[in-house]
């Protein structure tokens, strides 16, 4: 509560009625403070939500934050991780293990993710294997 100012200070301290769990509070707060056009925004990125050039991690970190609601089932979320995904590879590997929840599902991702660069791996094996052969 102490990083709360303003208005939202106000609102919490003052008018806010609800329980006092972390969970209602930021439902309390986005009902309050988020407009239904930037509520909508923020499903669609989180929806739009795609690995792309980005680290495992970064796009974990990226998904997280996008999809703090309530509003769409852990499953589905699980579905759209998966979808997002650059790698062909670790998709399949996923998709051949079961997992319970989210945080599993990320945990396994982190667990099983092939090299982000297995073809430059390749090519420095090979690179290596040419120059002692050339010594």
């Amino acid at each position: 509560m102490n990083h709360t100012r303003g208005k939202a200070k106000h609102w919490l301290l003052r008018d806010y009625k609800g329980a006092r769990t972390w969970t209602a509070m930021i439902k309390g707060m986005r009902n309050r403070f988020v407009t239904k056009a930037k509520e909508e925004d923020l499903v669609a990125s989180f929806f739009d939500c795609k690995q792309g050039a980005k680290s495992l991690d970064a796009y974990i970190e990226e998904f997280i934050r996008l999809g703090n609601t309530d509003d769409v089932s852990e499953q589905y979320k699980m579905i759209l991780f998966k979808k997002g995904l650059k790698s062909t590879k670790l998709r399949e590997l996923l998709h051949v293990r079961e997992f319970d929840s989210l945080d599993d599902l990320l945990d396994g991702a982190r667990g099983l993710n092939p090299k982000d660069n297995d073809s430059e791996a390749v090519k420095s094996s090979s690179t290596k294997t040419t120059k002692q052969s050339a010594s």
